[in-house]
């Protein structure tokens, strides 16, 4: 028998695959989008003298040492808490379901080890997101009247997010960011598309 050609399926193989090439172009192009908006959509602090008050977001602790994505926040803010001694800073990170501390805790005696005094310091330990974070964070200014101007320290890729959550609760923040390996910083930042589309699409 000569071979029969079934044009039904070659119309379906091409609609599939014309269907797949659109769905990947635009989700290219809403991760490039979305990667404009968290490399240029945030508000950097180039001041100096700086007499408000520093957030510093946690993340994954292991045991009772900060994972290294944390460990470049807290050496951020290290530096700029001695660069501006006026300063206070708040750490907000609560515990995680395989964590035996807080973040909020580990965070503040890793700044105590690299010379921060104390009394600068104030935990918030009940948060377990971003926006919870800067919700909390915010109560523990109002609490302690410390300094109502803003700058938040976490990684690069997290700085947009951080910035829609505040913007959200009506705090207008600069953010500083942690230099961590780029391996990571890569990984991390396609991950963060996701979390930009969902707080834009649910807030959250």
């Amino acid at each position: 028998l000569p071979y029969s050609v079934d044009l039904s399926q070659i119309r379906w193989l091409r609609l599939t695959y014309r269907l797949v090439c659109g769905l990947v172009a635009i989700g290219v192009l809403c991760g490039g989008i979305v990667s404009c908006f968290m490399a240029f959509g945030v508000h950097t602090w180039k001041g100096k003298d700086f007499q408000g008050t520093v957030v510093v977001l946690g993340t994954l602790i292991i045991q009772d040492q900060p994972s290294r994505m944390l460990k470049a926040r807290l050496d951020a803010a290290v530096a700029f808490l001695k660069e501006n001694p006026k300063s206070s800073c708040i750490v907000s990170g609560g515990q995680g379901k395989n964590e035996d501390y807080t973040e909020a805790e580990i965070m503040e005696k890793y700044l105590v080890q690299q010379g921060i005094d104390p009394s600068r310091i104030y935990q918030e330990g009940n948060s377990s997101n971003t926006k919870q974070n800067l919700q909390y964070s915010l109560q523990v200014i109002q609490q302690n009247h410390l300094g109502e101007q803003i700058v938040i320290i976490t990684n690069a890729f997290h700085r947009y997010r951080a910035q829609i959550f505040a913007d959200q609760l009506g705090v207008t923040a600069y953010s500083v960011s942690g230099t961590c390996r780029f391996d990571l910083e890569f990984m991390f930042w396609f991950r963060e598309i996701a979390a930009v589309l969902k707080a834009w699409i649910t807030g959250i």
